[in-house]
Formats: structure tokens, sequence, C-alpha cells
């Protein structure tokens, strides 16, 4: 887990502040195709599959949109504009700490999970992840914010859109389901 203080120590340079960045688009990417291959597991007839089939469809070229804003990234010609849009040192940190804090408590509740969307464990852990990519899409929806001339973060940002409302309907429907 890593002790708090670490966890949320940023470097101060430049080129300290793009690799951060670097590290929680990779760790976003990493969460994304998690949930995207976890939703697979749960899925039933009569669910939302064509909803799910469109997220795999659209999946590939997020994570190529990943790979593009990283490239970005590396150039530095953003530097100056990150401050701006508060992604440096303090303005930073809290959006991290939540995001990581969130994608920790889900990685945390997918081990052993009960094959039924209706349980309570189920619904834990959809909250979870659905905290964790809005956590995500605060970070991305900044960035995208310095890079609107280029797609690849509001790409990323609407696709984690998607997942934090394909998650609360699933959890929705689930409640549903058990009280119904």
């Amino acid at each position: 887990m890593g002790s708090p203080s670490s966890e949320t120590e940023l470097h101060v340079t430049p080129e300290g502040q793009r690799y951060e960045l670097q590290s929680f688009l990779g760790e976003y990417h990493g969460l994304l195709t998690s949930i995207v291959q976890r939703l697979h597991e749960y899925l039933q007839k009569g669910t939302i599959e064509n909803l799910l089939a469109d997220i795999d469809n659209a999946f590939p070229g997020v994570s190529v949109a990943f790979g593009e804003v990283q490239s970005e990234l590396n150039t530095g010609r953003h530097d100056s504009g990150l401050q701006e849009v508060a992604l440096t040192s303090e303005q930073l940190k809290p959006k991290l700490r939540g995001f990581r804090f969130n994608r920790r408590r889900f990685y945390a509740s997918i081990t052993n999970l009960p094959a039924n969307l209706s349980s309570p464990r189920w619904r834990t852990s959809a909250k979870h992840a659905m905290r964790a990519v809005k956590w995500g899409n605060i970070i991305v929806g900044s960035l995208s914010k310095e890079l609107s001339k280029f797609r690849g973060a509001e790409v990323i940002k609407e696709f984690g859109e998607v997942m934090a409302v394909t998650l609360e309907q699933m959890v929705d429907d689930s409640e549903a389901e058990e009280s119904g």
C-alpha cells in the first residue's frame, strides 16, 4: 500500500511533475482495464450486454489515447500550463490521494467476489471503482484543459465518464434486483 507520505510526495521539478502525471496515467489505464475485464465476468443475459460490447469496441482507442497523452507530456511543452490547471505540487496531492485510496479499495475488494451481481460485496466493489474513476476523471479533466488542442485526454475523460455511469447503472440494477 505504501506510506501516506511517500504516496503523495510529488516531484517539484517540471520533469518530475510530468513523471508523476505519467505514473497516474499508467495507474488509471490499469484501473480502467481491470474494470472492463471484471464487467465481463458478471455479464448476464438480459443485462447491459450491448453496452459492454460497445465499451469493448471503444477501449482499444482509449488505450491508444493513453499512449498519445504520455507522449505529448514527454515533450515538456505543457510544463507551465500544468500549474495553471492545478496539476502541480499541492494542487495535485489531494486528487492523487483520492484516486489512489479508492483504487486500492477497489483492488482489495475484488478478491473472491461472489458471482452474483446482487451481492452487497459486488456493489461495494463497484462503488469503489466508480469513485476511483471519478477521481481519475478530475485529474484527466484538468489535463484535457491544458491539452485542449490534443484530443487524447478528452477521449480518456469521456471513456471514464462512460465507465462511471455504467458502474452506477449496474449498482442501481443490482440494488433493484435485491429489493424487488
